[in-house]
């Protein structure tokens, strides 16, 4: 969600300028920078770029240069008159009359202000035309970091396939280990003929099933799958993808539970460390 969008206006001496910066965030948070004759059209602003903005961290700029003579400065009386009470007493110890002291406030900080001109359409229409160019530029810009981004999650999909298609190679030897162990530790502790070779089945079928980790390759496929289709089909797949994380963080937790071999482990591990940097990614996505 990171963007820069910039655009430039001329016309009749005014130069003008739009900048759009944006990161990250959850939520659109939308800061404006405007000059005193655009602060009316603040809201008008906000309802244009939101819809086209969506999410992130926005801050919009605009600088406008009027031609020289445009802007009036006028008097500010009461800062001179605050002025004035504030220095009399300083003056007079310092024996300066009250006809020095008027052209000394004068030449102070903020005894002028200026006044900036009104408005007018032709302004606004540059403004607009500004600020939808620069969107286009920051979209553009979105668009490419997209690209490295889904770039990014697909290598990630596919390492995480790859490290399924291991586990699932894995996974018959795993159970046969299991019962090769469990029967060598029956006949440790018992002689064969007090062995209820029925009830070793069905305890050894329980506890095969419990182990039994196809279900959750089959889903884990199924999630995977699914984010694919997110990332080619989807415009703005960024929550998506953090609720796809989610199941399949589930799926290789449980692998992880149930794996009871070193091997799967280790391919569970590396699992989770992709699956990491693909919840990382997806907050980047809009």
């Amino acid at each position: 969600m990171t963007g820069f969008g910039r655009a430039r206006r001329e016309w009749e001496g005014h130069h003008l300028t739009v900048e759009l910066r944006a990161l990250n965030n959850k939520y659109l948070d939308l800061m404006l920078r405007l000059p005193q004759v655009l602060r009316m059209r603040e809201m008008e602003l906000r309802r244009m770029l939101s819809p086209e903005l969506k999410r992130g961290k926005v801050d919009l700029t605009v600088t406008l240069v009027a031609p020289q003579g445009e802007e009036r400065q006028v008097l500010n009386p009461q800062v001179v008159r605050d002025y004035h009470t504030a220095l009399s007493p300083l003056a007079a110890e310092l024996g300066h009359t009250q006809a020095d002291l008027l052209p000394m406030v004068l030449k102070l900080p903020g005894v002028t202000q200026s006044v900036p001109p009104e408005e007018d359409p032709e302004l606004w229409e540059q403004v607009q035309a500004a600020v939808a160019e620069a969107c286009s530029q920051l979209e553009v810009f979105r668009a490419r970091e997209g690209e490295s981004l889904r770039a990014d999650l697909l290598e990630r999909a596919d390492a995480i396939e790859t490290l399924r298609a291991e586990v699932l190679e894995r996974a018959p030897e795993r159970l046969q280990r299991n019962r090769e162990r469990m029967e060598a530790a029956l006949a440790e502790n018992d002689t064969p003929e007090n062995v209820d070779r029925n009830r070793l089945e069905q305890e050894l079928v329980y506890w095969m099933d419990k182990l039994d980790v196809n279900e959750e390759l089959v889903r884990l496929q199924h999630h995977l799958t699914y984010l694919r289709e997110v990332l080619d089909g989807d415009p703005a797949p960024g929550k998506k993808l953090g609720f796809i994380g989610q199941e399949i963080g589930r799926e290789v937790n449980t692998l992880g539970s149930k794996a009871n071999d070193a091997g799967i482990q280790r391919l569970v591990v590396r699992m989770k460390d992709e699956l990491e940097k693909i919840k990382e990614q997806a907050l980047n996505v809009l």
